[in-house]
């Protein structure tokens, strides 16, 4: 394996490191196109630089892949998914970073099984590339079911890629050029087609339907605030009326009552007077009485 291989190969580690723990947008082309390449890359480097490869050499590499791929999956289930701007962001949580270093402490391991089973090749720095891809592949094998599940789209591909997805797939900023794993698999350069209108015009969609569901947002919102205050002025209006049948219905009965208290009143009065005036002519008649013959009233 040439230095800028090796040097790649690390320069893509640590770059996707930094995107983990810093969190980024997940793209189709970054999250499933790119570890797909480097699985392919790696594999044709390796058909390349060595022709035969023995069964020593196969059984390590198969070892080497299941653990890179176990690895992976372990990558998928430590990423914290979540919804921003309406698209898939994943973040690594911290205590993704000990997959790196079992990652790297499995290398070892199987560096040193190969070297003592005499498979060179399995050994070599030339299998990086291919393990790495496999890795990722088992990541994005974990996440796209856990962002379905959830509902979650990808982020929309930009024109430029990004730097793996641009630099390293192929397509800078002038329409035809290859990119760093095109000129390692021997490619020639690419047409590339520029996406960034596309890009512009589908943010600024995007914007606008943004724009008109808070506006429809802000009229619902309204329109729940007129009839509820619809609602509290008809309940204030029906319980006026009913306080006010109510102290109608009290004054009547007070009315009433006095009414009947006073003609209780009057028919007392009465009935005394008339009490009074009877007693008063049975008493007179009583003393106008002629005496009877024996001198006898």
């Amino acid at each position: 394996m040439s230095v800028t291989s090796i040097v790649l190969t690390l320069g893509i580690i640590a770059y996707v490191i930094v995107r983990q723990v810093c969190g980024e947008l997940l793209h189709v082309k970054r999250t499933v196109v790119l570890p797909a390449v480097l699985t392919v890359a790696g594999f044709v480097q390796l058909h390349l630089t060595h022709g035969h490869v023995a069964a020593a050499d196969i059984t390590c590499l198969l070892l080497s892949a299941a653990g890179s791929a176990l690895i992976g999956c372990g990558f998928g289930a430590l990423m914290q998914i979540e919804s921003r701007g309406g698209y898939l962001w994943a973040r690594l949580r911290p205590v993704g970073l000990w997959l790196w270093v079992l990652m790297v402490a499995w290398r070892l391991l199987m560096t040193g099984v190969a070297g003592a089973m005499h498979a060179h090749i399995a050994a070599s720095t030339s299998t990086m590339l291919l393990t790495l891809g496999i890795n990722r592949l088992a990541q994005a094998a974990v996440i796209v079911p856990r962002a379905m599940s959830k509902g979650i789209p990808f982020a929309p591909d930009n024109g430029s890629g990004g730097l793996l997805g641009g630099g390293l797939l192929g397509g800078g900023q002038g329409g035809r050029s290859g990119g760093l794993l095109q000129g390692l698999l021997g490619g020639g350069d690419a047409p590339r087609r520029d996406d960034g209108y596309r890009d512009r015009y589908g943010a600024d969609q995007y914007s606008r339907d943004q724009y008109a569901r808070d506006q429809q947002f802000a009229r619902d919102q309204a329109a729940r605030d007129q009839f509820a205050r619809d609602q509290q002025y008809a309940r204030d209006q029906q319980y006026a009326r009913d306080r006010y049948e109510q102290d109608r219905y009290e004054q009547d009965r007070y009315e009433q009552d006095r009414y009947d208290r006073g003609r209780d009143s009057l028919l007392d009065r009465g009935r005394d007077s008339l009490l009074d005036r009877g007693g008063d002519s049975l008493l007179g008649r009583g003393r106008g009485r002629r005496p009877d013959r024996r001198g006898r009233r």
